[in-house]
């Protein structure tokens, strides 16, 4: 398990953490590429200014996106029709 304070990690998870951090950075370097599914149209917003990594996370995009894999009776509730 890694821990959140850097100076209690052991070398095998000062390895790991350092191993993930650099997968991260390569990937982010060459640019993640995401495709649209023709079966979710709610969800979020990556996108890229400058430096900045920026993900658009709202609520009425992650409900939207939740609701499709609810079971037809619960989305029903939801959405105000029972």
């Amino acid at each position: 398990m890694l821990s959140s304070n850097p100076g209690s990690e052991s070398a095998t998870e000062a390895a790991l953490s350092s191993f993930i951090l650099s997968l991260s950075q390569e990937g982010l370097g060459k640019g993640i590429h995401f495709v649209p599914s023709h079966e979710i149209f709610h969800g979020f917003k990556v996108h890229v200014e400058g430096e900045q990594v920026t993900v658009d996370l709202t609520d009425e995009a992650v409900a939207t996106l939740l609701k499709q894999y609810l079971l037809p009776r619960f989305r029903a509730v939801l959405e105000g029709y029972v």
